[in-house]
């Protein structure tokens, strides 16, 4: 990632299956692909690829995890994985799951219903971490 890509100004990235924003009114079926991707093995896949990421990223940085009434910090990786897992793929648990990373105020959000996650105001390190982090599970990092 070259430094012109790191915007100081940009505070929220987007972790996607795709490689920028799909045009509000732009050709193509958007809301049918994404609606087929959130289903079955495709969503087992995307949980996976997250939980991935998240648990790797972990190695470098401090976790402190909220899902509903449920809040840790560093949680154990199989603890970390299963939250991943249910967010994304089940209904048992809220629909976001907030991980505030040190140093603060650096978030992730994983949300039900959304090929993505969000990473808001990421060090200049920690998003080229988590740039080669996504792009090895096969997905993009692109400003929100």
């Amino acid at each position: 990632m070259d430094n012109q890509t790191l915007n100081k100004e940009q505070v929220t990235w987007v972790i996607d299956l795709l490689p920028r924003r799909v045009p509000a009114h732009g050709a193509g079926q958007f809301f049918a692909v994404e609606s087929h991707l959130l289903q079955g093995a495709h969503l087992e896949q995307l949980a996976h690829k997250f939980a991935n990421i998240l648990l790797k990223l972990n190695c470098y940085y401090d976790f402190k995890v909220a899902c509903g009434d449920d809040e840790m910090l560093n949680p154990p990786p199989e603890r970390l994985e299963q939250l991943v897992w249910q967010c994304v793929t089940g209904n048992d648990l809220p629909a976001f799951m907030h991980i505030a990373l040190t140093p603060a105020p650096t978030t992730i959000t994983v949300a039900r219903g959304d090929i993505n996650m969000t990473l808001n105001q990421p060090t200049d390190v920690m998003l080229q971490l988590v740039t080669q982090l996504a792009h090895a599970e096969g997905l993009f990092v692109w400003p929100a």
